[in-house]
């Protein structure tokens, strides 16, 4: 309900709470959602119905930048029993 009162969609409110879009959706279709997703849709929505559209905009840069990040992957060989950062 809350998503949609927020006019997102599930992959929208998937990047908002770090998670991806096929567990907000078994959320959904469940009727469960872990306690800390809840509390946090919750005050998000209190927020933006308060009229703080800027928390919308610091949540939407937070889960950019934290996508972004995980973007990146580190490769690594063995050599010598040992793990070595490829370059």
């Amino acid at each position: 309900f809350l998503r949609k009162e927020l006019d997102l969609s599930q992959k929208a409110l998937a990047e908002i709470v770090g998670q991806t879009e096929q567990t907000v959706s078994l959320w959904e279709r469940r009727g469960r959602i872990p306690k800390t997703a809840d509390r946090f849709i919750r005050a998000f929505y209190r927020e933006v119905a308060e009229g703080n559209a800027q928390i919308r905009d610091l949540v939407a840069r937070l889960a950019a930048k934290d996508a972004k990040d995980h973007e990146e992957r580190a490769t690594f060989a063995i050599t010598a029993r040992r793990w070595k950062m490829a370059a």
